[in-house]
């Protein structure tokens, strides 16, 4: 997902920062500390459930050092998934490629 991120927000002429969670527990918050100073949106995507996943605990950081950004949470719904292909279950979810550049890009220019 984040190569198929990277070649949108080129195409979109996006300015961003592209960063790999290997993990959950324990959080890098050097990391989070340096993207929640350099970055006012951030995008968090997970190919399973976004409750209780990687972009929750991105939050949970930011909120309990009170840094203000608005973070957008892409991923699977808490809910059954159905069974399928990789692709198609990206693609049953709206976390297809073009899912992903439409809601990045709505994101980008909210307020």
């Amino acid at each position: 997902i984040g190569s198929v991120l990277l070649v949108a927000a080129l195409g979109l002429a996006i300015v961003f920062g592209l960063y790999d969670m290997r993990f959950v527990k324990p959080l890098d918050e050097v990391v989070l500390s340096s993207i929640g100073t350099h970055y006012k949106k951030i995008v968090t995507i997970e190919d399973h459930a976004i409750k209780g996943g990687a972009g929750s605990a991105v939050s949970e950081y930011f909120a309990s050092k009170n840094m203000l950004v608005s973070v957008l949470h892409l991923g699977l719904e808490d809910s059954f998934p159905l069974h399928g292909s990789r692709n198609q279950i990206l693609e049953l979810n709206g976390l297809s490629e073009k899912d992903l550049e439409k809601k990045v890009l709505e994101f980008k220019n909210s307020n």
